[in-house]
């Protein structure tokens, strides 16, 4: 879109921006449950941490 010339051209311009719009419309919601899912992903193993943290806190708190 910044090649000299290329507004020049009504109907290529048009067509090149309606193709952007199209292709941005299908990505972004992909991209963001990417993102969403890194996001889990990097939560995942700290609840599991967490958890196992005081599960074997209970453990030792019944067996004492």
């Amino acid at each position: 879109m910044s090649v000299e010339g290329f507004w020049n051209n009504t109907e290529r311009s048009t067509g090149a921006v309606k193709e952007l719009k199209n292709l941005k419309i299908t990505v972004e919601p992909w991209e963001l449950a990417y993102k969403k899912y890194q996001e889990l992903a990097e939560l995942i193993p700290l609840s599991w941490n967490f958890r196992c943290f005081w599960v074997g806190r209970l453990i030792r708190t019944a067996q004492s």
